[in-house]
Formats: C-alpha cells, structure tokens, sequence
C-alpha cells in the first residue's frame, strides 16, 4: 500500500519518506512490536476482502489517565466511505469494554480537513493547538487536538 500511494501519503504522514526497503519496514515493524510489549501503543491493519487497506492505531497509550492517541491512514480509494470512522468506533468500543480505556484524542495536522472529519463524526470536541509538533518536508507542522467528551476530565496527552 506505501509503494502504490507515495505520493498521497506524504502529503501528513512524515515517516512515508523514511520506509523505502523491505529493510526499512521490517525495521518499522520491529519498534511497533516492542511498543506494543511495552504497553505504549496497539496497531491493526484495516483489510478489505483480506488486502491491507489502511492502519489504524491507539499510538500511544496512557494507562493512568485511561487515555489513548487514535491515528490512521487510508487507500485513497476507500476514502470518504466512512471506513475509518466505522473503524474508529469499532477500535474505541473494544478498548473501552476489554481494555478499560475511556478516553480518546485524535491529533491532526492543521490543514488535513479529511482527518478532522473523521474526528468530528466521531463526536469528538475540538479542544486546542499544539505549535510545532513534527517537521514535515522541512516545516513545521501544528497538530489541531481533538477528543471525545469523557477525555475533557483527565489532562491531554503531553504534546511531543
């Protein structure tokens, strides 16, 4: 999926520059493996008739404020399907019933209207923007923090 959208992909995504070889995403497969044996972060392949279609993930997790980053990304031809929103609902109940997880953010770039979409079909609230949180194609890039309503009791996680 990387290979075949390139080009959209980079367009939020800063990592896509970096993931050019098997080596690369085994490499990239690796540091998701120990995150998640680390408890920091849990990643899901969101498949179509069994081909990978997008990611999504809680990347990363704060189990003592019971609070999870939800990120994604999709093949530009299942977009504006409400795959990922279906997704999103699906990934918060089960970490809310099995994981006792009740508190979600959602982090987009300014500009990145899908994402905030996604997000707001969610019922998620925005809450506030963080300046200059990662550098991509050498600028800096400033995150708009959403989050549902429940995580409006318990402090955001910290910016990066």
């Amino acid at each position: 999926m990387i290979d075949d959208h390139r080009s959209d992909l980079r367009t939020w995504l800063s990592w896509v520059d970096d993931v050019t070889s098997e080596e690369d995403i085994a490499w990239r497969y690796e540091q998701c493996s120990i995150s998640k044996s680390e408890g920091k972060s849990l990643r899901f392949f969101v498949l179509h008739n069994e081909s990978i279609i997008g990611m999504l993930a809680a990347k990363r997790i704060d189990w003592g404020a019971s609070l999870a980053e939800l990120s994604y990304n999709l093949d530009p031809s299942f977009r504006g399907r409400g795959v990922i929103t279906k997704a999103c609902k699906e990934l918060i109940s089960y970490f809310e019933s099995s994981l006792g997880i009740e508190n979600f953010e959602i982090h987009t770039a300014i500009g990145n209207r899908a994402s905030e979409r996604v997000a707001e079909r969610l019922g998620f609230e925005f809450i506030r923007i963080d300046e200059k949180v990662e550098q991509l194609h050498g600028e800096w890039i400033h995150h708009k923090i959403y989050a549902n309503k429940s995580a409006h009791t318990t402090p955001a996680i910290a910016p990066r």
